[in-house]
This record gives structure tokens, sequence and C-alpha cells, in this order.
């Protein structure tokens, strides 16, 4: 539910809204930097574990 604005100075402004310039900004600088990170890690830890020589992942509980 979306609230009223409020009167500054006898002009009602409106109130909070959703835009789509709001969801790009989440995406670009929340979304892409956390899975790239996640990503990052995944890759370097798949490199250290298959040097170690233990299962890394999902598909270790398949084999």
């Amino acid at each position: 539910m979306r609230r009223k604005g409020k009167a500054v100075n006898g002009v009602v402004a409106p109130g909070p809204r959703f835009t789509w310039w709001a969801a790009y900004y989440v995406v670009v600088y929340l979304v892409i930097p956390i899975v790239g990170l996640g990503l990052v890690l995944d890759v370097a830890l798949y490199f250290v574990m298959r040097e170690v020589g233990r299962c890394y992942g999902v598909l270790c509980l398949f084999s």
C-alpha cells in the first residue's frame, strides 16, 4: 500500500514509489557484485579442492 504524501508549504509532495531506475541501481550495485563475488569464490574453491584431491560441489552428493 502506498503512503500518501505530506504537505510542504501548502504543496502536497507525492509519496515514495517504485521506479525502474531504482531496480537498475539495485541490480547494478547490489546483485551483480554479490553474484560476481560468489562466482569468483566458487571457481577459486574448485581449483583449490581439485589440487587437494577432495570433491567440491553439488555433484559430489551424487557420485
